[in-house]
């Protein structure tokens, strides 16, 4: 009696190409104009209520500003929401800080010591001479 089985050798080819194929349709969904980098999408801000938008000028300048007049603060306040609303950062009136680069305390130069006075000699200063 004969087995009815096809040798494996007649069916490798068959294999390779469906699995050439699987590969081929996996990889025909990728991006090939890439960089190589992945692409980061910044998320849109939430919009702010105009309420939150309030409390957090508040409490930033209540830390940031504390040693201006409330009037003054409130005014402080009012740009900083407006900033808010629009989706700017906040002003640097509101938290205190300058806008530039914080300059680093670590690099200033450190105070210089007092020089030590030399200790006065025992021997009495002679007097001056008289002109004569």
């Amino acid at each position: 009696m004969r087995s009815t089985t096809l040798p494996i050798h007649a069916l490798l080819p068959a294999l390779l190409l469906a699995a050439g194929m699987v590969a081929a349709l996996s990889l025909a969904g990728c991006q090939t104009d890439s960089t190589g980098k992945p692409v980061v999408q910044a998320a849109a801000p939430e919009p702010v209520s105009h309420e939150q938008a309030a409390l957090d000028c508040w409490m930033a300048t209540e830390h940031g500003r504390a040693d201006l007049p409330l009037d003054k603060r409130a005014d402080v306040v009012d740009a900083c929401i407006k900033a808010k609303m629009a989706g700017e950062p906040l002003p640097a009136a509101v938290t205190g800080k300058p806008k530039g680069k914080a300059k680093d305390k670590s690099k200033t130069k450190a105070k210089t010591k007092p020089k030590k006075k030399k200790p006065k000699s025992a021997e009495p200063k002679t007097p001056p001479k008289p002109k004569a």
